[in-house]
């Protein structure tokens, strides 16, 4: 480790070279995406230890691509769509690194996003967590999340700073917890709290872990200088409104049956 790469009245973040990571990727017929994507994890200032792409049985060429494009990244085949907790728990299982990253397919990373993201936790080891500044991918001048918030009055979690202006959010500070599209967590996280519940199939899955990490007294930190830009809802859009909406819904009142006191 050497030289200070953030500072703040709170927190000092430090360079490192030397962390091992895994970056786990879930995919479900993501192959427009994946070029991109696995293009700007090879160009990380911190090269991840292993990147997993856990494939939810994909019916498009995203094995073959990956396979003859990306030889280095593991591809792990799930018999069936069981959802994105289905997916990023088998890459978790897998991990064998002291950190593991989550990052949706439909996204591309600054070359210092690892780094970052890996320096505000060797930094910091009272905290668990490590979440990204997402930016959205076609309007590069507004946030997609700073973290992620709970509201007890909806009794749902939503991303902090959705929309608003990417320039409001520059500084580092504790959150209640991470976006699931592009998030740093300390592997024993997992040993500590469980896995992602696999019953959320889709969405909310995040708030319903940030909740049981700090009932459980772990941290999260809001990393500013870990830039992602997303395609927001990329995935999501590309199933039946009514569907998704539904279960939307369920999982908000999943999340609230399980862990709100």
């Amino acid at each position: 480790m050497s030289g200070v790469r953030y500072d703040s009245d709170r927190f000092c973040f430090r360079r490192v070279m030397s962390a091992t990571t895994t970056v786990v990727i879930p995919n479900w017929n993501g192959l427009v995406h994946l070029e991109e994507c696995l293009a700007t994890l090879r160009e990380q200032t911190l090269r991840p230890t292993r990147v997993i792409i856990v494939d939810n049985a994909s019916t498009d060429d995203s094995e073959r691509f990956v396979r003859e494009r990306f030889p280095e990244v593991e591809w792990v085949q799930m018999p069936e769509n069981g959802g994105f907790s289905y997916a990023v728990n088998e890459g978790i299982r897998r991990a064998d690194t002291s950190y593991v990253a989550l990052l949706n397919n439909d996204t591309a990373v600054e070359p210092e996003w690892l780094e970052q993201l890996a320096g505000a936790l060797e930094s910091r080891p009272d905290y668990a967590i490590a979440a990204s500044r997402m930016v959205l991918y076609y309007d590069r001048h507004l946030m997609n999340a700073a973290g992620d918030v709970y509201s007890i009055l909806r009794a749902a979690g939503r991303n902090r700073g959705i929309f608003e202006p990417r320039s409001a959010f520059d500084e580092p500070c504790r959150v209640l917890g991470a976006c699931a599209g592009a998030v740093l967590y300390r592997r024993t996280l997992f040993d500590d709290i469980g896995l992602f519940d696999e019953d959320f199939f889709l969405m909310s899955e995040d708030t319903d872990i940030n909740i049981r990490a700090l009932i459980a007294g772990k941290k999260c930190i809001y990393v500013p200088t870990a830039t992602v830009y997303h395609k927001m809802r990329a995935t999501i859009d590309s199933e039946p409104s009514e569907r998704m909406m539904l279960l939307g819904a369920r999982n908000e009142a999943m999340v609230a049956g399980k862990d709100l006191p």
